[in-house]
């Protein structure tokens, strides 16, 4: 989760309240990202949560998640974020993209 602000389309350039996106909405407006220097917002860490009976019965879901540790930085998180929320796409689509890009197709 990132922090942006406003800012105005005046000659001033005036700052606006800032808002809490889940997801990079730079790409359709001039927003500059703030530093959290007081730790207000916890690190977006996703973690894979599977059961052992899953991975019991099938093995492969294991080989199939270890594979994406270390894939994907923030960045590239905000991107298939704002892909699938800003830009409507379909998820499925987007992942496949992604995965390409990684060679983990």
């Amino acid at each position: 989760m990132s922090v942006w602000v406003f800012r105005s389309g005046t000659p001033q350039q005036q700052e606006l309240p800032a808002k809490v996106l889940a997801h990079d909405d730079r790409e359709i407006r001039d927003l500059a990202v703030l530093e959290d220097d007081k730790y207000y917002f916890p690190p977006y860490q996703a973690v894979p949560m599977v059961r052992r009976e899953t991975l019991r019965r099938h093995p492969a879901v294991r080989e199939a998640i270890n594979q994406l540790g270390g894939k994907i930085s923030d960045e590239e998180m905000r991107r298939l974020n704002y892909a699938v929320d800003g830009e409507h796409r379909d998820l499925p689509e987007v992942v496949r993209e992604f995965l390409r890009t990684k060679h983990l197709d």
